[in-house]
């Protein structure tokens, strides 16, 4: 762990002074001179440095030969501290086993405050050879200290409902290391930045994004010990006057603990209702209540937010005083909560928070300089209302901080306690920790369940070669003052190793280290309360919303047990209907839903996750459609943009940007006479077969940043592709590594596809700029400069947009102030191709968004839909690209099954089954001998690639391509 050098200083009355960069072993180490020849040539190192505090990094101390033996190096460390090199032969280090005994005169230890005692012991632990089995440290000078336990009656416990699961009941304490903290003088981290990484944050976010969600997924109560939400908004907090409203009859309760040391109950039912003014954003919901015996067991918390409605059941006989957090909701201005009490009891109405503990920590008029989640857990336990003994029990705010995690923890009463950190010392792999005195009961347990299975899947889905640095013991603070829960604290990799001599560096920055390291912790405390649970299902792949029979409907492959999994019974349906916001879900037991509700124009996103006895897997990458009325959508936008490395981490790519395409296009297009209409699917859904590219007239492929290793186009999809242009569909892409992937680091096959497709060339890797400055007689003319994501007040960073150029005809349709091309247009005989040097999801303007893709949509020739029909006039082309420009020898009304209404009988442009020698009579395509049956329209297709391939798939009736789709995937595979 990275030590900032602000907070190791000691004295016998602060703490450490800086350690110097070159040390010099002042006294050979008795231990080492008699040990046993055997055991100490075992303890012999071929490491030259280990890693000691210095400025805001990590420097070595150099050694004067490579093969000293660990308690020399481990003394080394210790002659860092002046309060040890003082004591000089005072002081001995032995090892016993596999324990190593620091012994000192107690005065060396207790001028620690917590934290330092914890740098300490990692550094002593990270002292020991990889090939060393080092189990314990223990430091014999030290004080006793004994383990604060309240009184039962006293104790604090909450509960939320959750869908029913492995951990059903349970209740998790989550303890993410570190964070901002005040030293008296400034704010600063507990942690430096080593190699771009600062454990403070690492631990939040693999917390966050991948622990949280798997132990709620099976059924838990996670209590966070730091602010979970990301999201800056501060707390609003609503307690009586007029944002507060009764229904019923309420009366002033007689109990302390309420929140302004007052508060209201009802015991008849009534409703209670606050109202919260200026919310904005994602924000927790909160609320404060005195728990008691005779309160109800089932309390319902309605929340109404921009997505709709949500309601939690929550027991006030468990929980308090202390703001409980009944759920994440959006608003954009007001936000209502309502309790009603669902059983009997006397119903506590005590008072409302909306947002989050930013800001709510405030030192010498000042306040941490991040969002909440980013402070320490001692903040967050005060702004939460803890005891002042919780969060003041040291000198200092760092020391305190230890230990307020257990502590605060014990107040809420877990089942579980976990903590998480990441390593230092310059050392690799991944190590567990319980307390060395007299751990609480099931502790080793809980630690063996978690670090085994951690070790084991992060060998199995990430690096088979991959350390075990063993199960350990020692007095961490985190974990001496638990009371009650077993708890154990997990060091998950070393932060501070060069990458280049190490994998663990890289793997802390990658997303889907992170995923698997996380999701095998949850896995673990799963593994302890039920060796024999089902774990949760896998989201899935392959999923499509389609305009099916005047509806629109999704579809997705079934659950397949992907990384020891279970395979989904059933599937949850999260809706959006306002472009952003989720409502709760719907369950199904078929791989078939309706949105209900949806009309003419609307745009819908759905997302799908699986259920079994486990409980909830995460949700899958989210599509979105247009509803077409009663015809066929002419669009299909298909989420391609799956890649999640250590360069696009969990806010890189959310899997959601088809919303961001779907939101603008409607914006810039409104369902009037008639627009533009599209379904939605993940490249999954086409390779695997959900959907079909010769149902549509366009297709768009969305790939964001998506490089090399994710691959823009696969070759299985490039051969679909191809298949589709060379039968006259149009293609349109967007991205900023396409050219680059392809063109500049593809393979022959790569570049033919790319140069076929697009009639573009690759020219640079950067644009050098984040502006377009467009065409004025193109199609994109008249829209002015436009302004793509640094990633401050956009999406991502789009860092290295790649540079165009044309070939073939092709025309650059937009530029970037810097000069080189940023869009190539390319017109066929039948359709066309727009390759988007930039993503489109990365344009700031919503408007301008929308109108590079009608733009973009109009330059190929993709139908509208609307009018209640897909047949005008038979003497009119308006609304199709008909481009024999007349009128004559068009279609008539009664074309409906085989070519595109409109067209003439044999223009390929229009014809869904590509088939020039069709003639005006065709229906079902009957009368000529192409391969493709016919559809109900044409449609056009918008691809996105979500996240990897599913063995499942759909039969398709649309050729004979599609019918062997099936079989190419098995030999591929």
């Amino acid at each position: 762990m990275t030590y900032n050098a602000h907070m190791l200083r000691f004295s016998k009355a602060a703490g450490l002074l800086l350690a110097t960069a070159a040390l010099t072993m002042t006294q050979p180490s008795r231990a080492a001179e008699e040990a046993p020849a055997g055991r100490q040539a075992a303890l012999h190192n071929t490491a030259t440095r280990l890693y000691v505090p210095q400025g805001h990094h990590m420097h070595p101390i150099r050694f004067a030969a490579p093969d000293e033996g660990m308690v020399s190096r481990a003394r080394t460390i210790l002659n860092a501290l002046p309060e040890v090199a003082e004591l000089g032969p005072e002081l001995l280090l032995q090892l016993d086993g596999d324990t190593l005994i620091v012994r000192g005169a107690e005065a060396v230890f207790s001028a620690m405050n917590e934290l330092d005692r914890e740098f300490l012991l990692e550094s002593l632990f990270a002292a020991a050879p990889d090939d060393v089995e080092l189990r314990s440290v223990r430091l014999l000078g030290e004080p006793e200290r004994a383990v604060s336990l309240l009184p039962p009656q006293q104790q604090l416990r909450s509960f939320v409902e959750r869908p029913p699961g492995a951990l059903s009941g349970r209740r998790i304490a989550l303890s993410p290391g570190h964070g901002y903290y005040w030293t008296g003088s400034y704010w600063t981290t507990q942690r430096g930045e080593s190699f771009g990484l600062i454990e403070d944050f690492t631990t939040h976010i693999i917390c966050r994004h991948h622990i949280d969600p798997y132990l709620r997924g099976a059924g838990a109560e996670v209590l966070w010990l730091r602010e979970q939400s990301t999201s800056s908004a501060p707390a609003v907090r609503v307690d009586a006057g007029a944002d507060y409203e009764e229904l019923g009859a309420f009366v002033e309760g007689a109990g302390i603990g309420g929140w302004d040391d007052n508060y209201r109950y009802s015991d008849s039912g009534g409703t209670a209702t606050w109202t919260g003014a200026g919310i904005e954003g994602r924000v927790p919901v909160r609320a404060w209540f005195v728990p008691g015996a005779n309160r109800p067991a089932e309390v319902e918390a309605t929340v109404r937010h921009d997505g709709g409605e949500s309601r939690a059941v929550y027991s006030q006989r468990r929980g308090g005083p202390h703001w409980f957090t009944i759920g994440d909701f959006p608003f954009s201005g007001s936000a209502e909560v309502s309790l009603q009490a669902v059983g009997e009891g006397a119903m506590i109405a005590d008072a409302v928070q909306f947002g989050t503990s930013t800001g709510g920590v405030v030192r010498d008029g000042t306040t941490a300089p991040g969002p909440g989640w980013t402070e320490c857990a001692r903040n967050y336990a005060e702004f939460s209302g803890a005891p002042v003994s919780v969060y003041t029990n040291s000198a200092s705010e760092n020391g305190s901080d230890v230990t307020a995690r257990p502590l605060w923890a014990n107040l809420l009463d877990p089942d579980a306690y976990i903590s998480i950190h990441t390593n230092a010392g310059g050392g690799t792999g991944t190590s567990s920790f319980i307390y060395n005195g007299t751990p609480t009961a099931g502790s080793a347990e809980l630690q063996d369940a978690v670090h085994e299975t951690m070790v084991s899947e992060i060998r199995s889905y990430w690096n088979g070669d991959w350390t075990d640095r063993g199960q350990k013991t020692a007095n961490f603070g985190e974990l001496r003052e638990l009371a009650q829960a077993p708890g154990t604290l997990i060091e998950v990799a070393f932060h501070d190793r060069d990458p280049s001599t190490g994998p663990d560096v890289d793997a802390l920055k990658d997303p889907r280290f992170r995923r698997v390291a996380g999701r095998a912790v949850a896995r673990g405390v799963i593994r302890y309360f039920d060796p024999n649970a089902e774990f949760v299902p896998e989201p899935p792949l392959a999923v499509t919303l389609t305009n099916t029979d005047g509806s629109l409907v999704a579809e997705w492959e079934p659950s397949d047990g992907r990384e020891g999994s279970g395979d989904a019974t059933s599937w949850r349906v999260y809706a959006s209907v306002d472009g952003r916001n989720f409502d709760d879900g719907s369950v199904t037991d078929e791989r078939l839903f309706e949105v209900p509700g949806v009309s003419a124009g609307q745009v819908v996103a759905v997302r799908v996750a699986g259920i079994n006895s486990g409980g909830e897997g995460p949700a899958s990458a989210a599509v979105a459609a247009r509803h077409a009325g009663t015809q066929s959508a002419t669009v299909l936008m298909v989420n391609g943009f799956d890649r999640w490395d250590r360069f696009i981490g969990e806010e890189g790519n959310t899997f959601d940007y088809l919303i961001e395409h779907g939101s603008a296009l409607a914006q810039a297009d409104p369902a009037d006479d008639d627009w533009y209409a599209f379904d939605g699917a993940t490249n999954e859904g086409v390779v695997e077969s959900y959907v079909s590219l010769p149902d549509y007239h366009t297709a768009l492929w969305q790939l964001g940043e998506e490089s090399t290793e994710d691959e823009t186009f696969s070759p299985f999809e490039q051969s679909l592709v191809s298949t589709f242009v060379a039968g006259g569909g149009s293609l349109i892409a967007s991205g900023s590594e396409i050219a680059w992937d392809l063109a500049q680091r593809g393979d022959l096959d790569d570049r033919d596809f790319f140069a076929d497709m697009f009639s573009a060339e690759y020219v640079a890797d950067d644009a050098g700029t984040y502006t377009l400055a467009n065409e004025a007689d193109g199609p994109f003319g008249g829209l002015g400069a436009i302004r793509f994501s640094d990633g401050v007040d956009g999406v991502f960073d789009v860092d290295f947009p790649d540079v165009l150029g044309p070939s073939d005809g092709a025309e650059i349709a937009l530029r970037y102030d810097s000069g080189g091309g940023a869009a190539v247009v390319t017109r066929r005989a039948a359709g066309g191709s727009v390759l988007f040097a930039f993503p489109l999801e990365a344009v700031l303007d919503d408007m301008q968004r929308g109108r590079l893709l009608v733009s973009a949509l109009e330059f190929v020739g993709a139908p509208r839909v609307g009018g209640g029909t897909n047949n005008p006039d038979p003497n009119s082309d308006a609304g199709f690209a008909d481009t024999d420009d007349d009128d004559t020898g068009d279609a008539d009304a009664t074309d409906t099954t085989g070519d595109a209404p409109g067209d003439a009988p044999g223009d390929a442009v229009h014809d869904v089954d590509r088939d020039p020698t069709d003639d005006a009579s065709e229906t079902g395509d009957g009368a000529d001998s192409d391969t493709q049956p016919a559809t109900t329209g044409p449609r056009a297709v918008y691809v996105n690639n979500a996240c990897g391939c599913s063995a499942s798939r759909r039969p398709q009736e649309s050729g004979l391509l599609v019918l062997l789709i099936p079989a190419i995937l098995r030999w591929r595979r």
